[in-house]
């Protein structure tokens, strides 16, 4: 009887073993981090956020004066109507001149010079619907909305501020994400094939501590160590409406 215990000890001291939990230093990132600007010259109106704010998705961040935006809009609807009833008139005489051919009224000439005006006022139209497609493409880029909820880590414009796309070296906003954080380790090869992506774990931050999985696992070493090549792994988590940093320490413990 007293083997047999000693057995079961020793295969639950395995056991226990092979399933203890284990614990990483780790370093909190953004999950996504975004540097926003506009791709159209003007002055800026608005610029309604501060660093450190937090913003929803779709919240304006950035505008730029846009009259003169609105006025090239207004003028490239204008020139496509103009353009449209052009062709409507165009039709209209094709239809004519091709009637008045078949009754062999109008010479092949004639009918010719109609195709051509049709055509030239289909061309016309056209064009003009692509003038307003970029009219209005210029007004919309005019503005920086939020791709997603997140805090604005830098503001680089002001009111007033004259904006020459081409010439800017900086982005006016810069935004990461909200809502989830990413807290980043590293571990050995010889380790590696046990941690697999939604493998839970727990991220432990300043006495506080977070449930979340293994999101990614890297496929490329980022150093050595000694004889041990080292490979990232992120664990995703939610931030439960904390002010987390990146670069912050953190403990992630992989179950």
């Amino acid at each position: 009887m007293m083997k047999i215990n000693f057995v079961l000890a020793v295969l639950l001291a395995i056991t226990s073993t092979g399933l203890s939990a284990a614990e990483y230093d780790a370093v909190l990132a953004w999950p996504e981090r975004v540097e926003l600007g506009v791709l159209v010259n003007g002055v800026v109106k608005e610029v309604p956020v501060t660093d450190g704010q937090r913003v929803k998705k779709d919240q304006l961040l950035l505008k730029l004066d846009e009259s003169i935006f609105l006025a090239d809009v207004i003028h490239a609807e204008a020139d496509l109507k103009k353009a449209q009833e052009l062709l409507i008139e165009a039709k209209r005489e094709l239809a004519r001149v091709e009637e008045l051919y078949n009754r062999t009224v109008s010479s092949e000439h004639e009918l010719e010079q109609a195709n051509l005006g049709h055509t030239r006022a289909l061309a016309d139209e056209k064009k003009a619907e692509a003038v307003l497609v970029k009219k209005k493409a210029a007004l919309k880029f005019s503005a920086i909305h939020a791709p997603f909820d997140g805090v604005v880590l830098a503001r680089n414009a002001s009111v007033g501020q004259t904006i020459i796309s081409t010439l800017q070296s900086r982005p006016m906003i810069t935004l990461a994400s909200t809502g989830h954080m990413l807290a980043r380790i590293t571990v050995g090869a010889e380790k590696l094939s046990a941690i697999k992506e939604g493998r839970k774990a727990e991220v432990r931050i300043d006495g506080k501590t977070f449930n979340g999985s293994v999101f990614f696992v890297g496929l490329e070493p980022i150093k050595p160590a000694g004889s041990t090549t080292l490979y990232p792994v992120d664990v995703s988590f939610s931030d439960l409406g904390e002010t987390l940093r990146a670069g912050q320490n953190a403990k992630v413990v992989i179950d």
